[in-house]
């Protein structure tokens, strides 16, 4: 009975408990406690467990010790008691599970109620804060999701992208708010302004649009580049260096960045940090979204333009006539290489000739004129 009083207060103290396994379980041990009152079952038993164990399995055996008995009944009796006293205190003093709260990007409004009357007044309070600068903000994935669009179709619009985004996630379009939209790299960067329904409050928007995007279906599943990230890493795009020039990424996008890789540390760096995203074409349109939402967070002064390189720094200055200039001082190293040889050639055969006959020293150094003045 103690036993199964203790496992009656375990399923009503943790609910997960109580479920079809342990239902099962449940049926299957009293299944096996009744097929043990046959004598012609428990017998094999008995004899599997006589050589670990000494069991008593003869009733007339039993000394009589009334002390013991009392005390044993007083024991059971107590527990009894006891676990009666534990199921009642659960069933009536049941205490609900904590649920995550829907408003879970809002803020509170007894932040400034709950404050203690010291907190100074020059600080301000919670309230003060504005609400774009509160959870989820900028560091939150839920505001950095991202579509981008196949090279072969046509955006749609970012009213009707927002609606097919939105029936994919299975949210309404009012929750959904457009942050970027760039047409030259296909990238549509949007937001979930919360909250979710109740009984979703454990998933992660985010999370639920990169299941999406894995196989994805319907209109959207035509119009939408599967292979792109479905969201913007934060922690990536602040490892990124300060922003390329266009020439550069242009002449990256050109020749898929092998040439740029060894003349310019910096796209080469750009591709260690963006190795999760495998082609060059695409892992570019990731960095000018990463820039752009830098900017876009960050517009006064980007404390993360450095991001850990360094290596030359390309202000965006005049790149393209840079180039060009790096490129007529390889053609001249080049031309000084090629004329080196012929000129080393001319000087030998100058140093076998006579040197000729120079003009008198007229300091009287060196040799002498083969000519001399006539006498007047």
């Amino acid at each position: 009975r103690g036993p199964l009083a203790a496992v009656v207060a375990l399923v009503f103290c943790f609910p997960p408990l109580n479920s079809w396994p342990m239902w099962l379980l449940g049926v299957l041990l009293a299944l096996m406690g009744f097929l043990l009152t046959y004598p012609d079952l428990r017998a094999p038993l008995l004899e599997l467990l006589e050589p670990i164990m000494p069991i008593r399995n003869d009733a007339g055996m039993r000394q009589m010790a009334p002390a013991r008995e009392g005390l044993r009944g007083l024991s059971r009796g107590l527990a009894l008691l006891c676990s009666l006293v534990i199921a009642w205190d659960v069933g009536a003093h049941s205490r609900s599970q904590i649920q995550p709260s829907a408003d879970w990007n809002s803020g509170s409004e007894s932040y400034a109620n709950d404050l203690p009357d010291s907190f100074p007044e020059d600080r301000g309070y919670y309230g003060d804060i504005p609400p774009e600068d509160l959870y989820p903000d900028k560091w939150s994935a839920e505001s950095r999701l991202m579509l981008r669009w196949q090279a072969s179709v046509e955006f749609p619009g970012e009213a009707r992208a927002l609606e097919l985004a939105a029936q994919a996630l299975s949210l309404s379009t009012e929750k959904l708010a457009r942050e970027l939209l760039m047409p030259d790299q296909r990238i549509m960067m949007f937001k979930f302004t919360g909250p979710l329904q109740h009984g979703l409050e454990h998933k992660s928007v985010h999370d639920i649009w990169e299941e999406f995007l894995k196989s994805p279906t319907g209109e959207l599943g035509s119009l939408v580049d599967a292979e792109f990230a479905p969201y913007l890493d934060a922690g990536l795009c602040l490892s990124l260096p300060a922003k390329m020039p266009e020439a550069l990424v242009k002449m990256a996008a050109s020749d898929g960045g092998e040439q740029g890789e060894a003349e310019h540390p910096q796209l080469n760096h750009i591709k260690f940090i963006l190795s999760s995203v495998k082609d060059d074409e695409r892992r570019l349109a990731y960095a000018e979204a990463c820039w752009s939402w830098r900017k876009t967070h960050f517009p006064d002064d980007d404390p993360f333009a450095s991001g850990g390189y360094d290596g030359p720094v390309y202000d965006g200055g005049d790149v393209e006539a840079r180039l060009q200039g790096e490129e007529a001082r390889q053609q001249l190293d080049s031309g000084a290489a090629d004329s080196q040889e012929p000129l080393t050639g001319a000087a030998d055969s100058q140093e076998a000739e006579p040197a000729p006959a120079g003009p008198a020293n007229p300091a009287g150094e060196g040799p002498a004129s083969s000519t001399e003045a006539p006498q007047g």
